[in-house]
């Protein structure tokens, strides 16, 4: 995190990969208990999933992060 002027931040969203400013209003405290917890983030590959139409940067990113990693998911 790291301030970017006035009341923003530069903040990770583990869980999306991104960073985005964002206004510390809309902020909250984390929890001591959660301070410990590492971030949970799986990174994996959309089988049968048509990509023409993604920018190849984007593709190029989203096959670096996958890159030998094989993850199962099932649809309830």
């Amino acid at each position: 995190m790291a301030k970017v002027g006035g009341n923003c931040w530069k903040v990770l969203f583990v869980d999306y990969g991104i960073t985005s400013k964002v206004s510390i209003t809309d902020m909250r405290l984390l929890k001591e208990e959660h301070a410990s917890v590492p971030a949970l983030r799986i990174s994996c590959l959309l089988r049968g999933c048509e990509r023409s139409d993604w920018p190849k940067e984007e593709v190029d990113k989203f096959e670096d992060a996958t890159k030998g990693i094989e993850l199962e998911v099932i649809n309830y």
